[in-house]
């Protein structure tokens, strides 16, 4: 330390002898203070920076000490993305096998004599081929050994077909339980051509597996080919996902139980009037100033026909079953009346024209499904509450609470629409298409804590 002091102190002694002899006596004498102010400056920066540059020799700077490491843990890896546009289907295309596709099966039930044919020449190769003769019910369809898939996920099926009727693409999921539950994703017209069909769906929370059915439930042939099932971002969901509470028929265990239900959560309910119907007390209907009431309250009043008939019979009077029930709630001071239900469900194309010609911005099926922004409007799809039991001479199951919980909470997570039907509201066990005062109650209380909005139907096409 003191070598470094008397080097210092010896440069600045240079520093004013420099200074002292380069100036000469006349610029002093002349008193030409800017140029010994210029001198001066130039002389001293230059040994400013020598001295600096000795001092860093001599008195190094300390090091810098190297950044903490962090605390010891575990290594985190990085999230694995799952992989997308990945064909889940075995043998897809249907060429390896002999006398039937590997991994693929026949399955059929029901009344009918269908004949499974393979190989099949296709616009690629190999394919599969149904044919039914005669037909009663059921139906008849190859489908591929069930595939695992990811609960809330949105997939995209697509297939090749050639049929001389319309057919259907049903989704069976299975949960680890091996129960079973079933989402119709499309009818595809008949085609003389090799066409595509293409549809995407969510899976159910849940679920475990699936497969898939493009079936045929009546008489004639059905080809098809080129199987693909992949998992995609869903381009088409809602902004957050919505729940309908929609009500068949117009009985009036609705009005004396199921609204005061809605009232109290402040729930809107869409109700679909047979409007013939209306006023027919002795039969359970609502009057039509029940009707009137629930309507000022906020409900949705929407048409399910005049007499509640199967449109797709023959014979049936479209425009005046479809057309008129709007007409019938239009005269008694509904307005507007946008919606529409199709009596059991059933429905074609011309059954679809008919509803738009009629002016209603969507149709209710009973086809089960979740809906989206690429769902048509006149085929929306729901899921049924019912107490079960024998219906028109089918055995139908029971829906449970957990059922419906597990449909609300899927919509939540996947931002889509769902649309629940009830008919009666009561204790009657006889009305098996109706469920309990007991089960709306539990449902709405579970509404009122899942992260959804309920909405009318007309409200939800809007969306």
């Amino acid at each position: 330390m003191k070598k470094t002091i008397n080097i210092i102190a010896v440069s600045m002694l240079t520093v004013s002898i420099l200074i002292g002899n380069i100036i000469p006596a006349s610029a002093a004498t002349t008193n030409n203070n800017f140029y010994r102010s210029q001198l001066f400056t130039s002389i001293y920066t230059n040994a400013i920076n020598r001295i600096n540059a000795q001092m860093q020799r001599i008195i190094p700077l300390p090091p810098i000490p190297p950044a903490p490491l962090p605390p010891p843990g575990p290594i985190t890896p990085p999230p694995v993305t799952p992989p997308t546009n990945q064909n889940l289907i075995p043998n897809p295309g249907l060429e390896d096998g002999t006398n039937s596709p590997i991994g693929w099966f026949a399955g059929n039930w029901g009344t009918n004599d269908a004949v499974f044919t393979y190989p099949v020449t296709s616009s690629t190769g190999k394919g599969a081929g149904i044919t039914i003769n005669s037909y009663v019910s059921g139906d008849a369809k190859w489908y591929f050994d069930p595939v695992a898939v990811t609960p809330g996920k949105f997939y995209t099926f697509q297939d090749k077909y050639m049929a001389t009727v319309p057919t259907q693409v049903v989704v069976q999921f299975a949960l680890p339980s091996g129960a079973l539950s079933y989402q119709q994703i499309g009818t595809p017209a008949a085609s003389a051509n090799w066409q595509t069909f293409q549809a995407g769906f969510n899976v159910p929370l849940g679920v475990a597996s699936l497969t898939i059915f493009h079936l045929i439930n009546s008489a004639g042939t059905l080809q098809t080919d080129e199987y693909s099932l992949t998992q995609n971002v869903n381009s088409n969901a809602f902004g957050k996902g919505m729940v309908s509470l929609s009500f068949d028929d117009g009985w009036r265990t609705n009005f004396n139980t199921a609204i005061p239900i809605l009232n109290a959560a402040s729930f809107k309910s869409t109700q679909y009037i047979i409007t013939d119907s209306i006023n027919d007390t002795a039969n359970g209907y609502m009057t039509i100033d029940e009707l009137k009431t629930i309507s000022q309250q906020g409900h949705e009043i929407s048409a399910h026909t005049k007499t509640h008939p199967d449109l797709t019979a023959p014979n049936v009077d479209l425009q005046s079953e479809i057309l008129g029930s709007k007409n019938d709630l239009f005269s008694k001071g509904f307005s507007p009346v946008e919606t529409f239900a199709y009596p059991f469900g059933r429905y074609n194309a011309t059954v679809q024209d008919a509803s738009k010609q009629a002016g209603f911005l969507g149709a209710r099926t009973v086809d089960r499904g979740f809906n989206d922004k690429s769902t048509n409007p006149l085929a929306l799809t729901v899921q049924i509450v019912e107490r079960g039991g024998i219906c028109d001479g089918d055995n139908a199951p029971a829906t449970t609470l957990d059922q419906v919980k597990n449909w609300i909470d899927t919509t939540a997570a996947t931002n889509t629409w769902l649309i629940l039907v009830f008919h009666q509201t009561d204790n009657n066990s006889e009305n098996c298409y109706g469920d309990t005062p007991q089960t709306l109650q539990s449902i709405v209380d579970y509404l009122k804590t899942s992260n959804v909005d309920v909405v009318t139907v007309s409200q939800g096409l809007r969306q």
